[in-house]
């Protein structure tokens, strides 16, 4: 279990990609990852991003923040860096 404010190096596959699109507020892209130790990771957009292009990305290696806590295996993440 990870604490918040941990940064960690993973290998992550994208699992699903949310686009949430509203003339009321921002619209928001919201990509969950799943690893291979078996947590599922949210990362949250302030910005529309391609669902198309996203969902083509088989497996990425990145380093990542967490920032809040869901439940034992579900995190928020931020400052997320593709490294390979």
């Amino acid at each position: 279990m990870y604490n918040v404010g941990d940064q960690i190096d993973e290998v992550v596959k994208i699992g699903n990609v949310k686009l949430d699109k509203s003339k009321y507020y921002i619209s928001e892209t919201e990509i969950t990852f799943n690893t291979e130790s078996g947590c599922t990771l949210i990362w949250r957009l302030p910005f529309p991003k391609d669902e198309a292009t996203l969902k083509k990305i088989n497996t990425l290696k990145i380093r990542y923040c967490i920032y809040e806590v869901i439940d034992k295996n579900t995190y928020v993440i931020t400052e997320v860096k593709v490294i390979g």
